[in-house]
C-alpha cells in the first residue's frame, strides 16, 4: 500500500472520495445557478449490476470537497434504475436520463443460449427534473420515447424488450438537446456483443416547463446507429459528443479491435460519414484505446480534452485476414471481463479544430498521463470533466470509489500549448554535452536521483518511494548500423544503457545492480541516414517508461498492445559508472534529474528541428 498523502498530484490517492459505500460509478458533475455542484451517480450496496442499483444524487457548496443531501432518485428496494447523465435548462432546471428497469426480468439470454444475471442495461430511459438546484426532484418520473431500430426487432426477445444504456453527457446544439443512447443488439462474450450508438434529440427541452409536452426524436435516420469502421467488430458504445465549431458534430467511442472510433455529423445527427479509426492527426497515425470510456469535452478556450489508456487492449476477436491492421489474438482467454482491463494510468490529450478540405476536423497532441494508481490492475473510468472560470476538475471511478480530482493549470497549459511550443528545457538539467565532447567518446556524469529508499521512520524499514524521474535526450545521426548512443552500466549491471539496434529500434537498459528493466521502441523506429530527436523519460510517479522518436510517444504501432512500459517498482537508483560512454554520432546530450512532460520533450524536440506528427 502506498503511505499517504501521495506527493505526485497525478495519484488518484490525492482525489477528494465521494461519501459512497459499495459499488459506485459515473459520477457526473454539474454547476447549478446558484454556484453549488450536483453529482449524479450509480451505486449499490453489492457488485456492478446487482440488485439494489440506484441512481443517487449529491450537493457540494465548496467545489467538490464536501458533499451533502443525498437523494436517491429510484429506491435500492426497486428495480434497478442506473447510469444517470445531467443536463441543465437556461432557465434553471436540472434534469437526470438514466435506465430504469420495469421489465421484470431477472436476467437475459445470450445469443449462444446461455444468460446473463445482469438487468441494469433494459426497460425505460427515464427523467426525473428538479427546479431547486437539485436538493429535491420530482416524484414522478417520465419515459424517454425511443424509436426502434433494426438491432432492437433482432434481439433474443424480438424486439419486445429492448437492451441500452448511456455514459455519454447531454450537449445543446441550436435549439434543441440532444442525449446519447447506446443501443444493445445482443449479449454474449465480454456481457455485450453488439451494440451501437444513437441520439435522442429533443427541440423543446431546453424551454417546455410542462414534462408530458417535452418531445423526443431519434437520430441517426434510418435504423441504423453508429458502428465500428468497416471491417471492424461487432462492438460500437459509450458515444462521447462535442460540437464543433462550424455546428458539426464530433463523436468518439469504444470498440473492441484496439482503436476508438470516430465520425463527423454535418446535419445535426441525422446522418454521419464513415466511422473511421481515431487518429492524432486526419488520416494520420491511429490512436490506440481498450474497450473503455473514451470521452471528449469541449473547453472555454475552444480547444478539446480526450480520455484515454493509450494501448490496443485486450483484444477477444481477431479482424479479417483482409484488414491492413491484423489484431494479436488476446492472452486473457477465459476470463469474460478480460476486455475490460487496462484503464490504469489514464491519459489525456488535447484537441484543436483544422480545416481540410474545407470541412472541420480535430487533430490531437501527443498524449500525458494525468491519473494513475500503483497497482496496475486498478481500474479507472467514466470520467467527467467540470470547468469553471479556467479551473478543471475530473471525476474517475474504480467501482467501489469514486473521487474528484482538480487538475494543475501547469499541467493543462503544457498541454494546451503543445501544438506549436519550441523552446529548450532547462528546468531540471543537471548535464549537457554537444558534439565537441561526445567525439572524445566518453563524458562525466552526474549523480542521479535515488528513486527509493528504506524509510527510517519505519521500525520495519519498509520501501519509500520518492517518486522522482530522470529523463535523457539525444540529437543525433543514424547511419543504419547497431549503435550505442550511451552506456553507463557498470560489472554489476548499474547504469543505463541505450542504443538503436541495426533495424532502427530505440532499446533501453536500466538497472540498480539488483534489478533490471528493458524497453524497446518496437515498430517506431528510427530512419536510416537521418537527423533525429529521442528522448527517454522515467517517471518514478507511475513508474514508466515513455520514449518520443522525433516528437512522437512511441505507442507500439499495430503490432503491440503497448509502446509504453513499466520499469521495476523497486529500482532503487541508475547510477552505474560515472564515466560513461557515448558515440560520436550523437551531437547533443541533455539529463535531466526529473522526468520532463510528454509535451516539454515535444516542444525541445521542434526547438531541436527534430519533429514529426
Amino acid at each position: 500500500m502506498s503511505e499517504l498523502p501521495v506527493a505526485d498530484k497525478r495519484h488518484i490517492t490525492n482525489g477528494i472520495p465521494l461519501p459512497v459505500d459499495g459499488y459506485c460509478d459515473q459520477a457526473y458533475l454539474l454547476q447549478c445557478q446558484d454556484a453549488s455542484w450536483v453529482c449524479a451517480l450509480t451505486t449499490g450496496k453489492a457488485r456492478e449490476g446487482d440488485k439494489g442499483q440506484h441512481v443517487l444524487v449529491l450537493k457540494s457548496n465548496d467545489q467538490g470537497k464536501s458533499w451533502h443531501s443525498p437523494v436517491a432518485l429510484e429506491s435500492p428496494e426497486g428495480p434497478e434504475a442506473s447510469y444517470a447523465v445531467l443536463y441543465l435548462t437556461p432557465y434553471g432546471r436540472i434534469y437526470a436520463f438514466y435506465n430504469y428497469n420495469n421489465s421484470g426480468l431477472h436476467e437475459v439470454l445470450r445469443e449462444d443460449g446461455g444468460a446473463w444475471w445482469r438487468v441494469d442495461s433494459l426497460g425505460q430511459f427515464v427523467f426525473r427534473f428538479s427546479d431547486d438546484h437539485g436538493a429535491t426532484w420530482s416524484k414522478e418520473r417520465y419515459e424517454v420515447s425511443v424509436r426502434e431500430f433494426s438491432c432492437d426487432r433482432s434481439n433474443a426477445y424480438d424486439g419486445k424488450i429492448r437492451f441500452f444504456w448511456n455514459v455519454g453527457k447531454p450537449f445543446t446544439s441550436g435549439a434543441s438537446a440532444f442525449i446519447p443512447l447506446t443501443k444493445v443488439g445482443a449479449f454474449g462474450e465480454g456481457f455485450y456483443s453488439q451494440s451501437e450508438g444513437v441520439l435522442i434529440q429533443s427541440p423543446n427541452l431546453m424551454t417546455e416547463t410542462d414534462p408530458r409536452q417535452i418531445q423526443f426524436g431519434t437520430l441517426p435516420e434510418g435504423e441504423r446507429g453508429l458502428k465500428a469502421p468497416p471491417g471492424g467488430g461487432r462492438i460500437s458504445e459509450e458515444h462521447s459528443y462535442a460540437v464543433l465549431s462550424d455546428g458539426s458534430f464530433y463523436a468518439v467511442y469504444r470498440t473492441t479491435d484496439g482503436w476508438p472510433a470516430c465520425s463527423y455529423s454535418r446535419d445535426q445527427g441525422k446522418s454521419w460519414e464513415t466511422p473511421q479509426y481515431k487518429t492524432y492527426t486526419p488520416n494520420g497515425k491511429r490512436i490506440k484505446h481498450p474497450r473503455a470510456a473514451n470521452f471528449i469535452w469541449k473547453c472555454s478556450n475552444g480547444l478539446y480534452l480526450y480520455w484515454f489508456h493509450n494501448h490496443g487492449g485486450s483484444v477477444i476477436r481477431e479482424m479479417a485476414d483482409t484488414s491492413p491492421h491484423p489484431i494479436p489474438t488476446s492472452h486473457q482467454q477465459g476470463n469474460p471481463w478480460a476486455c475490460y482491463f487496462g484503464r490504469n494510468p489514464v491519459w489525456l490529450s488535447a484537441g484543436r479544430e483544422v480545416a481540410v478540405g474545407g470541412k472541420r476536423y480535430i487533430e490531437w497532441t501527443q498524449p500525458e498521463i494525468a491519473l494513475y494508481d500503483d497497482d496496475p490492475f486498478v481500474r479507472m473510468s467514466y470520467p467527467d470533466l467540470l470547468e469553471i472560470k479556467g479551473e478543471y476538475w475530473l471525476t474517475e471511478t474504480q467501482k467501489t470509489v469514486a473521487r474528484v480530482h482538480h487538475l494543475e493549470k501547469g499541467f493543462l497549459n503544457k498541454l494546451f500549448t503543445q501544438f506549436d511550443s519550441s523552446n529548450r528545457v532547462t528546468e531540471g538539467l543537471v548535464f549537457s554535452c554537444d558534439s565537441n565532447q561526445t567525439q572524445t567518446g566518453q563524458v562525466i556524469l552526474p549523480k542521479l536521483p535515488v528513486f527509493c529508499i528504506s524509510n527510517a521512520d519505519r521500525e520495519d524499514g519498509r520501501l519509500k518511494e520518492l517518486r522522482v524521474g530522470v529523463t535523457l535526450t539525444f540529437s543525433f545521426d543514424f547511419k543504419g548500423k547497431a549503435e550505442v548512443l550511451l552506456n553507463s552500466l557498470n560489472s554489476h549491471q548499474a547504469g543505463v544503457k541505450v542504443e538503436i539496434d541495426a533495424r532502427g529500434q530505440v532499446r533501453l537498459q536500466m538497472g540498480d545492480g539488483r534489478r533490471i528493466s528493458l524497453l524497446d521502441s518496437g515498430p517506431d523506429r528510427v530512419a536510416a541516414d537521418q537527423h533525429h530527436a529521442l528522448t527517454i523519460i522515467l517517471d518514478g510517479g507511475p513508474k514508466v517508461i515513455l520514449i518520443l522518436l522525433n516528437g512522437a510517444l512511441c505507442d507500439g504501432g499495430d503490432d503491440r498492445q503497448y509502446g509504453w512500459g513499466y520499469f521495476n517498482a523497486h529500482m532503487a537508483h541508475l547510477n552505474g559508472l560515472g564515466c560513461a560512454e557515448i558515440s560520436p554520432r550523437v551531437d547533443r546530450f541533455l539529463l535531466y534529474d526529473r522526468a520532463l512532460s510528454v509535451s516539454e520533450s515535444v516542444a525541445q524536440h521542434r526547438f531541436f528541428g527534430c519533429w514529426r506528427k
